[in-house]
């Protein structure tokens, strides 16, 4: 018998998963079923095919009259750290200084689904670095949308961080322990993260040693890098020293050093359907250079794009069918979808255009 699964695409019920079972010497379909999600691994083991999904859910399936179980859900710790509110506190306080909403209100804050300026930064990817127990990559976590990547020195506590973040029900589907091993480059594509920050440095431990892999994995335009706590103003400005972008400043109680990313130099954008307002079919951007390669990869599109793809200040906007949808430039993440958003670009194009007398017969 031969297993697999094939995406299905319905445009009510989203993306899912056909889960097939065929004769392996004439591919007949023996039986298949459906699920709501996008189940990429498929693994059979004693009489039973189990079927995971990238949402982390796992689907077992029996022949028939096999006994039943339903649905078994995890038990979920709400406090796998067992206290240390001074994690929560620092992380409250960590969103409300990476706010960086000032002249970005149109991009994040359209479509149904935006993401709120004023509050911080509440989605995407998160690095924390210098991580002692990991506490303050949950407490972040547990707050906002973020995906978060807490980085340490120790394999054992990294490890032990691991079981935490598995109590809380976010090992891997949220958190991710890595532990980095001395005199290496994180693995991390450059220019993923839209907050970083410093476990160590919170409790006043030593700052991060190397700035430049901070400079190379900040996001350009919305990434926030936020270094501080319990320091004082004199150690985090002989830390920024002659690093340009970073202001300190004080907040509920404690010193932070901040830096909001700017621009690439030379990047441009594709605003028009033909690149800009002159229609020239070209862009200005000058900081994309060969080698070109693949940085990342996003859902299937089915059929060809309505209105092909915009892009401006590291954010690009396409039709998924008929919502509008606006995306990370540097991840891929998906910001915001208005729903029904191609009727505005068609009742647009027919505004142009001169009705058609009606042909008469004869």
């Amino acid at each position: 018998m031969l297993y697999h699964t094939a995406l299905d695409t319905d445009p009510k019920k989203g993306t899912g998963t056909g889960i097939y079972a065929r004769d392996a010497k004439t591919g007949k379909v023996l039986w298949s079923a459906d699920v709501a999600e996008q189940a990429n691994q498929i693994i059979v083991a004693n009489g039973r095919l189990f079927a995971a999904t990238r949402q982390g859910t796992i689907y077992c399936f029996a022949p028939q009259g096999a006994k039943l179980f339903g649905v078994i859900n995890e038990p979920v710790e709400e406090d796998p750290f067992k206290g240390g509110e001074a994690f929560g506190s620092a992380a409250d306080t960590m969103l409300k200084q990476s706010d960086v909403s000032a002249g970005h209100a149109t991009v994040l804050d359209s479509g149904v689904a935006a993401e709120k300026s004023g509050s911080g930064v509440k989605a995407g990817y998160a690095i924390v670095l210098d991580c002692e127990s990991g506490q303050l990559a949950y407490e972040l976590a547990k707050r906002t949308k973020l995906y978060v990547m807490a980085v340490f020195g120790d394999a054992d506590k990294a490890a032990a961080a691991r079981k935490a973040y598995s109590r809380a029900g976010m090992h891997v589907s949220r958190i991710v322990a890595y532990h980095q091993k001395e005199g290496t480059k994180l693995p991390f594509a450059s220019y993923i993260a839209d907050l970083i920050v410093s476990e160590s440095a919170v409790n006043g431990g030593a700052l991060p040693k190397d700035t430049d892999e901070i400079a190379r994995l900040l996001k350009p335009i919305r990434g926030v890098a936020l270094l501080g706590g319990k320091q004082t103003k004199a150690a985090l400005k002989d830390w920024t020293d002659a690093k340009r972008g970073w202001k300190v400043s004080a907040g509920a109680g404690n010193e932070w050093a901040k830096r909001v990313r700017p621009r690439l130099k030379e990047s441009g954008g594709w605003t028009h359907d033909l690149g800009d307002a002159g229609h020239t079919g070209s862009s200005d951007d000058g900081a994309l250079k060969p080698p070109l390669g693949i940085y990342w990869y996003g859902e299937a599109q089915l059929g060809r794009p309505t209105g092909g793809i915009r892009m401006i200040d590291g954010v690009f906007f396409i039709y998924r069918g008929r919502d509008l949808a606006a995306y990370d430039q540097y991840t891929g993440r998906e910001m915001w979808r208005r729903a029904n958003g191609a009727t505005d670009l068609v009742s647009g194009r027919l505004a142009h255009i001169s009705p058609v007398p009606a042909h008469t017969p004869g």
